[in-house]
């Protein structure tokens, strides 16, 4: 059983073989497929209508066991909200960067105590252009 088909039955989640399919789906993504990528690597294994693919996304998304990403390019792209992480994405190639940085998550949840707050989550999206040789020196921080 996958990691998030046992965190579907600790959240008392149904898990049919459409789900079981989808979620075999995000667990191998080495991206983040939008739900149409989705559905076309189910359906390489078995037919799956499209709105059975969507209502999935949402029970999952919606029980906590997927996060949803809008990214700026107009299609809600998904993963496993098994790992906390953040996103740098790639203004020119559409390329989407996992960053993982925990004195980044530090630094936040010390300045929402300065403010007087206990930090519960926060989500980081960079956009960010790729650095070429000739443009290096032109870029401040």
């Amino acid at each position: 059983m996958s990691s998030l088909e046992t965190l579907c039955r600790k959240n008392g989640l149904r898990i049919t073989r459409s789900c079981r399919r989808v979620l075999a789906v995000i667990e191998a993504a080495a991206d983040h497929p939008c739900a149409q990528e989705i559905h076309g690597r189910v359906v390489a294994n078995q037919r799956v209508a499209r709105g059975t693919v969507y209502r999935i996304l949402n029970k999952l998304t919606d029980n906590g066991i997927l996060t949803r990403h809008a990214f700026g390019d107009g299609r809600m792209r998904y993963e496993s909200a098994a790992r906390r992480h953040h996103h740098l994405v790639d203004v020119r190639s559409g390329a989407i960067v996992e960053m993982e940085d925990r004195e980044l998550a530090l630094a936040v949840e010390l300045a929402a105590s300065r403010l007087g707050y206990s930090l519960l989550d926060f989500k980081l999206e960079v956009t960010a252009i790729r650095k070429t040789s000739s443009n290096r020196d032109d870029l401040t921080y």
